[in-house]
């Protein structure tokens, strides 16, 4: 606690000391969320509270059931109902791969060659041994631009899904790897997540690769019943962040009495008694409050975007599969929202510009843009003609193309009219053909020729330059017109 509290004095006044009248709001800016905002982190915490929780509580109770128990306590959550033990998909890290590239086959060819070509070099260190490091991370080597995965197998089913969780990670570092720009092929980690997240869903129905459809069925049960647990405890050490960092004078009795608050709004239906103290330091079992401030609702996002994935895999694994390697493909290339929307397959309105190179750049104009047009607009910067609109058809596309290449024609034959016109002689005759009847209308009406003259050629070339201006918009703006419409 006295750790925490020197933390929250110190980021207090580094928020204070740049302009912001909190740290939550510095932070926010800091780590570049221009495409959600605090007031969406807390409708996500209510979105949560609203059909989460209560799933977590009727778990619970079915756990209640099941074990004999009432009240429930902590250390209940943490037990297979029926005394099983642990689910053992593989023996050694040569058989976790192979299932694994069978999985990926089945799913979809290329993820299968991708996988495979992960096994070829130093681009895989899977099997646990002593003294070696503990965790596991997938690291793309910009260099070679060839991924690597570290992890720690011993035959567990918690390490089937590292494995799958990290292919997913390097299939992303492997589909965006031929963007130029270094620093636009690592995506905004709440994407980043959900291409690692919807594999550990994407690979249900494969599962029987390691095991019969009994254990299989377990094994989906447990992960699925894990997001009812997650999803809550995000939403709890978020909601906690918010307020400790809106009220940087709180005292510790306050700290602690809204952590109690949280945890009955969204924690497990469990019974606490004689363990009080535990339950009250509870938060500090979550690094990411010491060492990284605001950095885990990324999570909570991945996780909805990974279920969506999943979803159109249900009605529609090949397309699903296809809008999901889309959205890799894009690295950092696009803003969160709309790769997500890319991934997800449902897209909103987007203002196309052309990329300036600099995040900086593109950042602040995301933010004048939403703040001018509204949420529902999303900036996309393109780079080359090879980068297709999103949401733009085929048949858009084509008629983009036939009118670029109308109006390209009308603008060429206009000039070269115009260009024929002036020097052959054209203008000569106009000027001439001006001055006679110029000179007959001043002796019909009695005015002085010259001055007829004069204001005959002026009206005649501010009429030209109408014309010609009226042509060139013409065409620019038959381009700009399929544009908009595609």
């Amino acid at each position: 606690d006295d750790i925490y509290e020197e933390m929250i004095g110190k980021r207090d006044q580094l928020a204070k000391n740049a302009g912001f009248d909190n740290y939550r709001d510095y932070q926010h800016r800091r780590m570049h969320r221009y495409d959600y905002t605090p007031a969406d982190c807390t409708k996500f915490h209510d979105a949560v509270e609203k059909h989460c929780v209560p799933v977590l509580r009727r778990l619970n109770a079915e756990r209640r059931t099941q074990l004999g128990l009432d009240p429930l306590r902590p250390w209940d959550l943490g037990v297979d109902v029926k005394g099983r033990d642990p689910l053992r998909p593989f023996e050694t890290a040569e058989q976790m791969l192979e299932g694994t590239s069978k999985m990926f086959h089945r799913m979809d060819g290329r993820l299968g060659e991708m996988f495979d070509e992960l096994q070829e070099g130093d681009c895989l260190d899977l099997a646990t041994r002593k003294g070696k490091a503990p965790g596991g991370y997938q690291y793309q080597r910009e260099r070679s631009r060839k991924p690597f995965i570290f992890m720690n197998a011993a035959g567990l089913h918690r390490d089937l899904e590292t494995m799958v969780h990290e292919a997913g990670h390097a299939f992303h570092s492997m589909l965006c790897r031929e963007e130029p720009i270094l620093a636009y092929r690592s995506a905004p980690m709440e994407f980043c997540e959900v291409a690692s997240m919807a594999q550990e869903l994407l690979t249900f129905p494969y599962l029987d690769e390691f095991y019969d459809e009994v254990d299989a069925n377990r094994a989906r049960r447990e992960h699925l019943e894990g997001m009812a647990t997650i999803l809550p405890w995000i939403a709890t050490i978020d909601a906690f962040q918010h307020w400790i960092y809106t009220n940087p004078t709180h005292s510790r009795d306050d700290r602690t009495a809204k952590w109690i608050e949280l945890t009955n709004r969204f924690g497990a239906d469990v019974d606490w008694t004689d363990v009080e103290d535990a339950r009250s330091a509870a938060w500090q079992r979550q690094l990411h409050l010491f060492g990284v401030p605001f950095y885990y609702i990324e999570y909570g996002i991945a996780q909805l975007g990974a279920l969506q994935v999943w979803c159109n895999a249900i009605e529609d694994e090949k397309a699903a599969i296809g809008k999901y390697m889309a959205g890799l493909t894009l690295g950092a290339f696009l803003l969160l929202r709309v790769g997500l929307r890319v991934a997800r397959g449902r897209r909103h309105l987007v203002l196309f510009l052309r990329r300036f190179g600099f995040d900086d750049a593109s950042s602040t104009l995301t933010v004048a843009v939403s703040g001018a047009m509204g949420r529902r607009w999303r900036l996309v910067t393109l780079d080359d003609s090879e980068i297709q609109a999103v949401g733009s058809n085929r048949g858009s596309r084509f008629s983009w193309g036939v009118g670029q290449v109308l109006a390209l024609v009308f603008l060429v034959v206009t000039i070269a009219a115009v260009a024929n016109w002036w020097w052959g002689g054209g203008l000569d005759e106009a000027i001439r053909g001006i001055v006679d009847s110029s000179v007959e209308r001043g002796e019909a009406s009695g005015q002085n020729a010259l001055e007829v003259i004069v204001g005959s050629i002026i009206v005649t070339l501010v009429a030209g330059v109408v014309v010609v201006a009226f042509t060139l918009l013409l065409a620019v703006g038959g381009i700009s017109a399929l544009g908009v419409a595609s």
